[in-house]
């Protein structure tokens, strides 16, 4: 065995988001098929390991998972392989190992003195470290291994070869209520994230302090699969979800309407409206009647993005008249609203949000996002008219809301390409070209280069730098 069981030379990635994915990993129940399915995969790709697979199918006890990960076997080395290149698919498929692991860790002593942990890594990770002390929280993806045993982890860095682009890194892990112990070693849950408190440099090693904490706790039980694949969508994973979502296609027919509809939600988000609304009508096929009016608004959706607004019209229609609640009623009158505004039908529109708007604050608080939406599309009625301090008090309400959460941030960077479009209707140059570059950071974190939203706001910016 080497030194800290993760090699000291292995690769691993920062995580500086604080997404819950695998804290909603270890809740999604398993199935019969997902042993099926792993061992397919498993079969193709990794015919070298044939009898390891074997010995797996017929040998695997949920009780040796530690054994089975601190012995690095097959299933060790394939997670960390999953983990390190973020192969959701494998690691879906993995997760019963995780979530024994998890299971087993959580009966054992915990720890009551200080861990430390040898690792190599790249220039740009250390930078990434310093800008984040006592700021974000952090994440390696890989199941986090200490020792207790400061001199042996120092030796071990010592003697290691970092090549020409690494930078040796000895963590040290404060005392904490989470680590626990294993024969020689410290085990992390895998919902591990820390905090650095401080890093300084000394005889080519990089010493860091970290605070270790988990999350696990405030996640719902029972995470359903299709959960998963949204949430995904939700953190930006966009790939992945399709990925995903592609695979619960194949497991469970059951589930198709759903899955279509999140494809559909995807190509939307990547700007493939057409490709979206192939998705939503073969949702369509197939979804229960209480949902069907969901469906039918989401294609209203797409129509609007391609421009097709009598259409888009049709369906919203549609979907108000099967609409049950009323909170949801307050959907389809907004995406209504909008159509006529775009066609400068003011008066329907002025009526539509505000119908609208009634109806959400019955069952929001004023801060609340779906209130703020409504806020945002008064504000670019106002601009259509001119009127620049209306369009500005409720673009500034909205901006409001959207501020006191960063998972919203497509909607700040919406409220900004609109406060650009108000100001380079005023004229007023330098400001357009502030709102829209705010805009535009935001976007290109969260969109694709070529989406629709980026090179509207590109062009726009040089418009204006040809202007001034």
């Amino acid at each position: 065995k080497n030194s800290g069981l993760c090699q000291i030379n292995e690769s691993v990635e920062i995580i500086l988001n604080e997404n819950k994915l695998f804290e909603f990993l270890l809740e999604i129940k398993r199935n019969f098929l997902d042993k099926r399915y792993f061992l397919e995969i498993c079969s193709k790709q990794y015919e070298n390991n044939f009898n390891q697979i074997k010995d797996f199918e017929h040998f695997y006890l949920s009780s040796n998972a530690l054994n089975e990960f601190f012995n690095q076997t097959f299933l060790y080395q394939l997670l960390i392989k999953s983990l390190h290149r973020f192969n959701i698919e494998m690691i879906y498929f993995l997760r019963f190992f995780i979530q024994d692991i998890y299971e087993q860790t959580n009966n054992l002593p915990t720890i009551s003195t200080k861990s430390y942990r040898g690792q190599l890594m790249r220039d740009d990770q250390i930078d990434l470290l310093k800008n984040s002390i006592e700021k974000s929280s952090i994440r390696l993806n890989t199941i986090l291994i200490a020792k207790k045993n400061y001199g042996e982890i120092l030796k071990a860095l010592k003697d290691c070869s970092n090549g020409n682009n690494y930078q040796r890194v000895l963590f040290e892990i404060d005392v904490n209520d989470i680590g626990k112990e294993y024969d020689q070693y410290v085990i992390y849950p895998i919902t591990s994230y820390f905090n650095i408190t401080s890093i300084y440099y000394e005889n080519n090693i990089y010493f860091i302090k970290i605070i270790i904490g988990n999350k696990k706790n405030f996640v719902k039980k029972d995470f359903s699969s299709i959960e998963f694949a949204q949430y995904l969508r939700e953190i930006n994973n966009l790939d992945q979800s399709q990925k995903f979502f592609e695979l619960l296609l194949k497991q469970f027919p059951s589930l198709n309407s759903q899955c279509y509809d999140g494809l559909a939600r995807i190509a939307q988000d990547k700007g493939l409206y057409e490709i979206s609304l192939e998705y939503y009508f073969k949702s369509l096929d197939t979804v229960s009647n209480h949902l069907r009016p969901f469906i039918l608004n989401n294609i209203g959706c797409a129509y609007d993005y391609l421009e097709e607004y009598d259409k888009a019209l049709k369906y919203y229609s549609q979907s108000l008249t099967l609409m049950k609640n009323t909170k949801h009623q307050s959907m389809s009158l907004n995406n209504m609203a909008i159509i006529y505004a775009k066609h400068e039908q003011f008066n329907e529109a002025f009526d539509c949000f505000q119908q609208s708007l009634i109806i959400r604050k019955k069952y929001f608080p004023d801060n609340h996002p779906d209130i703020a939406i409504i806020y945002i599309n008064l504000g670019v009625i106002w601009s259509s008219l001119h009127q620049f301090d209306d369009a500005m008090k409720y673009f500034h309400l909205a901006l409001k809301s959207f501020s006191l959460n960063h998972h919203l941030n497509f909607y700040r960077a919406i409220i900004y390409q609109n406060m650009g479009d108000l100001f380079l209707k005023e004229s007023q140059f330098d400001q357009s070209l502030k709102y829209y570059q705010d805009a535009f950071d935001i976007f290109q974190q969260i969109r694709s280069i070529d989406h629709p939203n980026l090179s509207y706001i590109q062009q726009q910016i040089q418009l204006i730098k040809q202007q001034k």
